[in-house]
């Protein structure tokens, strides 16, 4: 069964966007491009269409990055997590 994934999150104390922008290129760069997921604004990704255990996968990547955004050079040393939230239905036929 395919699947529509919406997500988005926040970081606070990412100052001039470090941890954003990079989790931001490897999104373009991974999986998340090959099936669908697309930028739709700031921070926000979304997918028409997605195999559920490829977006699974693709999230948990994801969520480890913003679990510690320290990791991304330049990142300030308070940056944190404040937020992510993920929306998933079913994929429409149209």
């Amino acid at each position: 069964m395919d699947w529509r994934i919406i997500v988005t999150f926040s970081l606070d104390d990412d100052k001039y966007c470090k941890a954003r922008n990079d989790i931001a290129e490897w999104l373009k760069t991974t999986q998340w491009a090959e099936y669908g997921f697309r930028r739709k604004s700031t921070s926000t990704w979304e997918s028409k269409r997605t195999d559920g255990q490829i977006a699974a996968s693709i999230l948990s990547k994801m969520l480890d990055i913003l679990a510690d955004p320290q990791r991304v050079i330049g990142t300030s040393a308070t940056a944190a997590l404040d937020h992510v939230w993920v929306y998933i239905d079913r994929a429409s036929d149209d």
